[in-house]
């Protein structure tokens, strides 16, 4: 009788239960005037349990799949498919950087080609550690100037505010993530909305959320908090990366969904990811 159902369910194709959201990136850069540089882009989510897909406006389809640790790029035109894990993603900044913190490593600390080589890296938080490693001098001073940072690796606390706020109907709760006191990201969630806190890590490498706030609402007793229905971020430039939820509804989706269609072809990366 099991088998006869689990048969029957193949044939008319497993479904899976969710939430449909339609979001907008919003980023927003300074200008030297003090005006921002805005920029909008709508995108529709899709997610049940372990999966999601998100479609953008751009006609982008990326397939994100928790229980394998991997994102799926989909070209809807060319038919065709990529596939990087989360590791893969994780350790891109190491590979764009490689010539670099080669040479970073094989520099005396207080030589002036370090300090050109730790200002060519890509902006991020392995740039900044960089920085605080220099000692004391006109290169460290000039870096930490450029790139606003406090003068010693800052103290970061992550925690559940008391604030609240309605979005779409859903009471969320506000966690956030805080440097040296001050809020540098934070999220809004929805505790009546289930959600797999894997997807945070997906948020990080979108660079959506911090690192810091990611690995909090990662943790096992941070799996009731919810689902994400805002969150916004602030970089050391000065410069808002927020994800907006301007709808939210129970959904049911096909299995073929979250699966790259059987005639795409796989595009392999050609890279050093080992």
């Amino acid at each position: 009788m099991i088998n006869a159902l689990v048969f029957a369910a193949a044939a008319l194709g497993a479904t899976h239960s969710g939430y449909e959201l339609e979001q907008q990136l919003v980023t927003r850069v300074p200008k030297p005037d003090g005006s921002f540089r805005e920029r909008r882009q709508s995108f529709t989510v899709s997610i049940a349990k372990d999966r999601a897909r998100l479609c953008y406006e751009t006609g982008e389809h990326v397939i994100v799949r928790l229980d394998r640790g991997e994102v799926i790029q989909l070209d809807i035109l060319l038919k065709n498919f990529k596939v990087k894990s989360f590791d893969d993603l994780r350790r891109a900044w190491e590979i764009a950087n490689e010539m670099y913190l080669e040479g970073i490593e094989g520099a005396p600390l207080n030589h002036p080609r370090r300090v050109q080589m730790i200002d060519e890296l890509t902006d991020g938080p392995q740039k900044w550690a960089e920085v605080w490693k220099l000692p004391p001098g006109e290169g460290r001073a000039h870096l930490i100037a450029k790139y606003r940072l406090p003068e010693e690796p800052p103290v970061i606390e992550v925690r559940r505010a008391t604030e609240t706020k309605t979005i779409c109907d859903v009471e969320t709760r506000r966690y956030e993530s805080l440097e040296n006191g001050k809020p540098m990201a934070w999220a809004f969630l929805a505790p009546s909305l289930p959600f797999d806190t894997r997807y945070f890590e997906f948020m990080e490498l979108q660079q959506w959320i911090l690192p810091e706030l990611s690995e909090k609402l990662r943790e096992r007793r941070m799996r009731k908090a919810g689902m994400p229905l805002e969150t916004v971020m602030m970089t050391r430039s000065g410069a808002e990366v927020r994800v907006v939820t301007k709808s939210v509804t129970a959904a049911e989706f096909d299995d073929a969904l979250f699966r790259t269609p059987a005639d795409y072809k796989e595009q392999k990366t050609k890279s050093s990811f080992k």
